[in-house]
């Protein structure tokens, strides 16, 4: 399957998918596969912080994961200062 890995690549972690959406409407349909199916999507940046929140071993069934990088989205995204939610602009 498709791999994550870290900026210097001692961290790589096998996922069941590793999308770059390009819009709105792509992550919205990413998100609604995602529940429909039970999978848990892993939102990664650049890859430069330490790779625990992605590569974290404890968390079962990896490979059915959706990882989703947003580099590629046009829209500016905005994080909330607890970081548990994403709003798209």
């Amino acid at each position: 399957g498709p791999y994550w890995k870290n900026w210097s690549r001692n961290q790589v972690m096998e996922a069941g998918e590793y999308l770059h959406p390009r819009s709105v409407s792509e992550l919205q349909q990413i998100v609604k596969r995602a529940a429909e199916s039970g999978k848990q999507i892993r939102v990664v940046g650049s890859g430069h912080a330490w790779a625990r929140l992605i590569n974290d071993k404890t968390i079962p069934q990896q490979a059915k994961q959706i990882v989703v990088r947003l580099d590629r989205m046009p829209e500016k995204v905005r994080i909330s200062a607890d970081g548990t939610r994403a709003t798209i602009a």
